[in-house]
């Protein structure tokens, strides 16, 4: 009787291997790749380190979507930061002012934007500065500088709110982001 006893262990663990078999696939542990799988692998962002992408546009992920974003500061004063935000395949989407994502408040003459991992976290922080009044005797509140940690939420650009003294633009210097990033390979 040896051959029936073994017949009633190995039952059982074929059934329990080939559970664990079903199970691991469903994870995705184990399996044959198929042609979606390998295309998915593809197409899905990888978290990337920012980095320059010429002189005065910096590429890394400022929503936390996963997607590289390409910010641009053309002037390299801050006063023109455009955002394109990362869509699949690596395109980006349409170029959008920061400023005009974030408005100004009565009094204000202009934001500025800096953009930059200033926690050294690899994730892209924002400050947010008013520039000057647009009336020297108004009375209107305007905002301090406000720093955004990230990733940021699209939602999160909004105009900020407070009040207090504005500061003179946070210019980047001369050389723009050269100095903070490394060029995208």
């Amino acid at each position: 009787m040896p051959h029936v006893r073994s017949r009633w262990i190995a039952a059982p663990l074929a059934a329990a291997s080939v559970g664990l078999a079903y199970a691991a696939c469903q994870a995705g542990a184990v399996g044959p790749e198929t042609d979606d799988a390998r295309r998915s692998s593809r197409t899905t962002a990888v978290p990337m380190s920012p980095c320059l992408a010429g002189a005065t546009t910096l590429v890394g992920d400022l929503d936390g979507d996963g997607r590289p974003d390409r910010i641009g500061d053309p002037g390299r004063t801050g006063t023109r930061v455009t955002v394109q935000w990362g869509a699949a395949r690596g395109s980006f989407g349409p170029r959008h002012a920061v400023k005009d994502l974030l408005g100004t408040e009565p009094g204000e003459a202009a934001v500025t934007v800096e953009i930059a991992d200033f926690t050294d976290d690899g994730i892209l922080d924002i400050v947010v500065s008013p520039v000057g009044s647009s009336a020297a005797d108004s009375s209107a509140p305007v905002r301090a500088a406000d720093y955004r940690p990230g990733p940021l939420r699209r939602a999160d650009l909004v105009p900020a709110t407070g009040s207090g003294v504005p500061g003179g633009p946070p210019a980047l210097p001369a050389d723009g982001w050269k100095r903070f990033y490394e060029p995208c390979s």
